[in-house]
């Protein structure tokens, strides 16, 4: 079964990068504090949520999302 993604804004490829990038971040912000790294449940879920989105942003739209992060 695959992660269902609930896009806020689909007819915007910048707002749509920007979520993809908040899921990154998210990720990040939940890492072992240490930096040695992920080891949280709650980061591992965040990292599979951000893979995900980053996935079907480049099926979506035919290039990566970080091109409109700036």
């Amino acid at each position: 079964m695959g992660i269902n993604i609930r896009w806020k804004n689909t007819a915007d490829p910048v707002a749509m990068a920007h979520e993809v990038h908040a899921a990154y971040q998210l990720r990040i912000n939940l890492q072992d504090p240490d930096g040695r790294g992920i080891t949280t449940p709650e980061a591992l879920v965040a990292e599979e949520l951000a893979d995900a989105m980053d996935a079907e942003y480049e099926r979506i739209h035919g290039y990566p999302y970080i091109n409109h992060i700036v």
